[in-house]
C-alpha cells in the first residue's frame, strides 16, 4: 500500500510539474523572436532524454517547507548532474560547437558555483543538515545567518544566476514548436526552482504563524509563486545582460563571480 501511494504521489507530482512548466513558460520567454534554441537541432531521442532528466531533477528539489521527494545526503549532486545532462543533450549534434556548449552550461556552472559557496558558508556557520542536500538550504533562510559580507555575496550570486538563466525564445510561427518543447520549458522551470530553493527559501508560515497541514499547503503554493517571480525576474535581467556587447556581457559575469566569491570568502573567514 505504501509503495502504491508513493507511486501515485510521484506521478501526481510529475503531472503538476508538466502543467506548471508549460503554463509559466511565457514568463521566461526571451526577447528574441523566431530564434530557435539548440534543442531544435538535436536528435529527437536526445531531446526526450533531456526532458526526462529535467523532470527527474525536480524530485531532489525541496518545495517550500517540504523536503525533497527523494531526500538523502547527496541528493543535490544528482539534481546538478541531471541539470548538466539535460543541458548537454540540447547541444547541436554533428560539428563541435563550443559556443553552444558554453551557453548551455552557463546556468549549471553558475548554480554549482553558488551552491559550493553556500555549502562552504553552511559548514562554517553550523547550519544543521548535509551540505550535499538541497533541503538543507530551505530549513532556514541563510540570509538571516549571514553578516554584511555574506548578504552581499548572496546578492551577487543571485544576480549571476538570473543573468545565466536559460532563455526561451518568444513564440512565433517559426519557433513556436521549439519554445513549447518539453526539454527547454522543463529546464527553465527547473532553473527557477533551483534559484528559489537555494537563495529564496522563505516560507509563508514564517509570516502568518500557521501550522500543520495548512502550513505545508500554503508553503507549497508560495514556493511556486516565488518560482514564477524568479522566472520573470530572470527574463528581465537576462534581457538586460543580452543587450550589452558580447565582451561586456562576459565581463559582467566575471565581475559577479569575483564579487560573489570574495564576499563569501570574507564571510567564511578564508580571507
Amino acid at each position: 500500500m505504501d509503495n502504491l501511494l508513493t507511486f501515485v504521489s510521484a506521478a501526481a507530482f510529475a503531472a503538476f510539474i508538466l502543467c506548471f512548466a508549460f503554463l509559466s513558460a511565457p514568463l521566461a520567454e526571451g526577447g528574441r523572436e523566431g530564434a530557435s534554441p539548440s534543442f531544435c537541432r538535436a536528435r529527437r531521442n536526445f531531446a526526450r532524454v533531456s526532458a526526462l532528466c529535467a523532470l527527474a531533477a525536480f524530485y531532489f528539489v525541496p518545495v517550500g517547507s517540504l523536503p525533497p521527494f527523494i531526500d538523502f545526503e547527496f541528493g543535490g549532486f544528482i539534481a546538478a548532474a541531471l541539470l548538466v545532462s539535460s543541458a548537454l543533450l540540447d547541444v547541436p549534434c554533428g560539428a563541435l560547437n563550443l559556443r553552444a556548449a558554453a551557453k548551455a552550461l552557463a546556468f549549471p556552472a553558475a548554480f554549482c558555483l553558488a551552491w559550493a559557496l553556500l555549502a562552504l558558508f553552511v559548514s562554517r556557520a553550523g547550519v544543521p543538515g548535509a551540505p550535499g542536500c538541497l533541503g538543507t538550504y530551505s530549513v532556514m533562510p541563510l540570509w538571516s545567518a549571514a553578516g554584511v559580507w555574506g548578504g552581499a555575496g548572496m546578492v551577487f550570486l543571485l544576480l549571476l544566476l538570473l543573468c545565466a538563466f536559460p532563455e526561451i525564445p518568444r513564440r512565433s510561427g517559426v519557433s513556436r514548436a521549439a519554445s513549447e518543447s518539453y526539454a527547454v520549458v522543463l529546464r527553465a522551470s527547473l532553473c527557477a526552482a533551483l534559484v528559489t530553493a537555494l537563495l529564496l527559501p522563505w516560507n509563508i508560515f514564517e509570516f502568518v504563524g500557521t501550522g500543520g497541514f495548512l502550513s505545508f499547503w500554503l508553503d507549497f503554493i508560495f514556493f511556486w509563486m516565488k518560482v514564477l517571480l524568479a522566472a520573470a525576474a530572470a527574463s528581465f535581467v537576462s534581457r538586460l545582460a543580452g543587450g550589452v556587447a558580447f565582451v561586456r556581457a562576459y565581463a559582467l559575469y566575471a565581475a559577479l563571480v569575483t564579487c560573489g566569491v570574495v564576499c563569501m570568502f570574507i564571510e567564511t573567514g578564508i580571507f
